[in-house]
């Protein structure tokens, strides 16, 4: 009896190519794994979900009250930012629905009067989130 030699040789070559990209697919993923591993470890929600805002200031603008609304986060302290560029860092820890104590901003800066906050956590500066706060 005759056996189809034929028939047998396309199965070998079709286990063969799959083989052949499963190990494409291994190689491709021992590269690519640690560069989405080591990204997503400076991926932080925090800063879109930490919500500060200025909640009052006198019209000069030297003196402040910033409130954390509701958002989960590490908030280790803050930044406030005046017009003319002025920061002025703040370690202050505030909690959900906290407010901080009224803090004064060095006079002598052109504009004071336009000022906005960002969040600062373990791992970086989060960008302002509202819009900036005439005082009035």
């Amino acid at each position: 009896m005759v056996m189809n030699k034929r028939g047998l040789s396309q199965v070998v070559t079709t286990v063969i190519i799959i083989l052949l990209v499963l190990a494409a697919i291994a190689i491709i993923w021992s590269f690519v794994r640690p560069v989405i591993e080591s990204s997503s470890q400076q991926i932080s929600a925090d800063c879109s979900t930490i919500d500060l805002e200025v909640a009052s200031c006198t019209t000069d603008g030297t003196s402040y009250v910033i409130k954390r609304n509701v958002g989960q986060g590490d908030l280790i302290g803050y930044k406030v930012i005046s017009k003319d560029g002025f920061v002025t860092d703040v370690k202050n820890k505030l909690n959900e629905l906290e407010s901080s104590v009224a803090v004064a901003l060095p006079s002598g800066h052109m504009d004071n009067s336009t000022l906005r906050v960002a969040a600062v956590t373990a791992q970086k500066t989060c960008d302002p989130l509202r819009a900036a706060v005439t005082c009035a």
